[in-house]
């Protein structure tokens, strides 16, 4: 058969493609399976994504009304129970502070009571030289001079003690807002009681006190004669000393009536001072029994 018959023939069954169109059928085909595959990428990528953006919540079971009521039950009770626990805590702090300060009040007490007492010791043997001296010219009348032990009993009419508190603990009560502390109203208001006592006693008895030391050292200075005193004055250090002191005469009256007024201010102070000491043993009795330090001391 000649080659124009097949080509014929060819034509005749089917079409015959070029190398063009072949080539072109294949990329085709390639195109399509690229773009078969782009659109697989494409579907792949954007499920991943979903899958991304999609968070998925654990399930929370709902509690029910009864559970809330008692989880608020519960964190009341913790806050409750730590506002009792740190009301408890500044209890017994402020407990042993208020005893501290119960202590040392004892202790100012007991120097006060102490004090007072040497006070009226002092107090009396100034009296007895007011009664010596003031004895000693009703006898000798009309006299111009005195002997060594008269002058040293006159010397000694003219001074003796008043009392002074001591105010350590009942100051920083005050300063410090420690008497809150103190739970015993009674223990309050005697302690009150005992000070203002104190602060009356003080305004009159020192203030008479000093202006009655002052007259009777001026009328000293009048009664004396210079020149003798002098000598007695040297002679201070030995008490067994002899010799005599001129006075002046023209003062003794007044010097005299001045001394029986001192005695009856010394009466007055000694007064005070034992009524101190009484005030001061009630008070410490109050606190020993409040505190039990009583026992402590004992012990």
């Amino acid at each position: 058969m000649s080659e124009e018959e097949k080509i014929e023939e060819s034509r005749e069954d089917g079409k015959t493609e070029s190398p063009e169109e072949q080539s072109e059928v294949e990329s085709s085909e390639a195109g399509g399976e690229t773009v078969a595959t782009s659109e697989s990428e494409i579907s792949n990528s954007r499920s991943e994504i979903k899958t991304m953006e999609v968070h998925h919540h654990p399930q929370v079971e709902k509690k029910s009304f009864k559970e809330y009521i008692l989880e608020g039950l519960m964190i009341f009770l913790a806050v409750t129970m730590g506002f009792f626990a740190e009301n408890i805590r500044e209890s017994i702090t402020e407990g042993h502070r208020e005893k501290q300060f119960m202590e040392s009040m004892i202790n100012d007490l007991r120097l006060d009571s102490a004090y007072a007492s040497r006070c009226i010791e002092i107090i009396d043997s100034r009296i007895s030289a007011i009664d010596s001296t003031v004895n000693y010219f009703m006898i000798h009348q009309n006299v111009s001079s005195v002997p060594y032990n008269m002058v040293r009993k006159m010397k000694r009419s003219t001074w003796d003690r008043v009392f002074i508190e001591h105010t350590g603990t009942i100051d920083q009560l005050k300063y410090s807002g420690g008497l809150r502390l103190i739970q015993n109203r009674q223990i309050v208001d005697s302690i009150e009681s005992y000070y203002q006592q104190i602060i009356r006693f003080e305004g009159i008895g020192h203030l008479i006190y000093l202006n009655g030391q002052d007259r009777i050292h001026q009328l000293s200075e009048k009664l004396f004669d210079f020149s003798t005193e002098e000598k007695y004055e040297k002679s201070m250090q030995d008490t067994t000393s002899i010799g005599i002191v001129g006075i002046h005469t023209s003062f003794l009256n007044e010097y005299l009536n001045h001394l029986l007024q001192l005695k009856s201010s010394a009466n007055n102070d000694k007064k005070n001072d034992a009524a101190v000491i009484v005030k001061v043993e009630n008070l410490m009795a109050l606190i020993q029994k409040e505190y039990h330090l009583e026992h402590e001391e004992k012990e």
